[in-house]
């Protein structure tokens, strides 16, 4: 049996300058050190992104690292952070805007932040040894000095908000807005914060959104009564009281949007129709197994948002479904009930096994 452990920064970084002397590789120090902090513990992993940087060619700083890598840099997210700990919402969406735009990714961007707020939390405490803080060396006066700036517990209440966000972040297809949303939140005085959104089904419905609602169902023809869905949650079995519903026209791209974040769920939606009224979406759906999978908070959640997202629509909805009766149950139907008329008329009737 084997138990392998995460490699020290710093021998990553001495092996790795010893490879690239070997090789003949211009490795800068800072260089070095940056793809054994980037590899978190994994040699290999520092190995391929040292032949990714060496293959560019040049020497390879912590720049052509960055650049590299995909990942922020050093001075974006100290540029973030500082902007948030002087309450400057308009600078930190700023610096995410330019990282998105250079096609960063804003979940690595997140988990970025995150390590270097730990970092503080670290130095505020009195517990920042350099065997505990994951930074670079010539990072520790700058995040020392952030660390100075703000309270014990506005770093704890930062480190929650921004590990919500990333939660978050691994349902909603709109990652940039979520981060955006996050920082914002951060930015504002704790008192006066914007609470997070809650994602389950039936969040109250804001005023502009009731009106917006309204004003699509008054010019709207009400479906027919066969579509009228039941409570599918519940499963109370009662129908749901007479209202106007919309079909809902784009719902073959929202599904096609859909498919980009959950495909499983997005195949027992085929041939499926979908209609809004008030705050809730009524799906009807022909595959049974669609009603065991929207038991499951996270498939809900996601298909939540993604209506949402594709309507514009700016509150928290709702989502029921009726399964479709299939053909052979409607067949059986219509013949129990030509036996039901025969019986009434006094008939003679028997009925035979096929």
């Amino acid at each position: 049996r084997y138990t392998f452990h995460r490699i020290r920064t710093e021998d990553i970084a001495a092996r790795l300058q010893y490879i690239a002397a070997q090789e003949q590789i211009s490795l800068e120090e800072d260089g070095a050190q940056f793809i054994a902090h980037l590899s978190d513990g994994g040699m290999r992993d520092a190995l391929s992104l040292l032949d990714q940087c060496a293959s560019i060619g040049g020497a390879i700083t912590s720049e052509s690292v960055t650049a590299t890598a995909g990942v922020a840099g050093r001075d974006s997210v100290f540029a973030i952070l500082e902007a948030v700990q002087q309450k400057n919402g308009a600078a930190a969406l700023e610096k995410v805007g330019v990282l998105y735009a250079q096609s960063k990714d804003m979940v690595r961007l997140c988990d970025e932040l995150l390590e270097q707020l730990r970092n503080m939390m670290l130095l505020r405490s009195g517990a920042g040894q350099p065997s505990l803080l994951t930074c670079l060396p010539d990072e520790r006066q700058r995040l020392s000095a952030l660390a100075e700036s703000v309270a014990l517990d506005t770093i704890f209440w930062e480190i929650a908000q921004l590990q919500s966000c990333r939660e978050r972040m691994q349902r909603n297809p709109g990652k940039r807005v979520e981060l955006e949303m996050a920082l914002l939140q951060l930015t504002m005085p704790r008192g006066a914060a914007v609470p997070q959104m809650q994602m389950d089904a039936g969040v109250a419905q804001t005023t502009k959104f009731s009106e917006k609602l309204e004003r699509k169902t008054q010019t709207a023809a009400p479906v027919s009564e066969e579509l009228q869905p039941q409570q599918n949650i519940q499963r109370s079995g009662q129908p749901l009281q007479k209202e106007t519903y919309v079909p809902i026209a784009n719902w073959a791209d929202i599904l096609e949007k859909y498919g980009e974040v959950n495909p499983a769920v997005k195949g027992s939606l085929a041939e499926s129709a979908a209609y809004l009224s008030g705050n809730t979406v009524f799906i009807v759906v022909h595959n049974p197994f669609f009603m065991t999978l929207l038991k499951n908070k996270e498939h809900a959640v996601t298909l939540q948002e993604t209506i949402r997202q594709c309507l514009g629509l700016e509150g928290s909805i709702s989502i029921r479904a009726k399964l479709m009766e299939t053909e052979q149950k409607k067949k059986g139907s219509k013949v129990q009930n030509l036996i039901q008329k025969a019986v009434d008329s006094h008939l003679d009737t028997a009925v035979e096994p096929s």
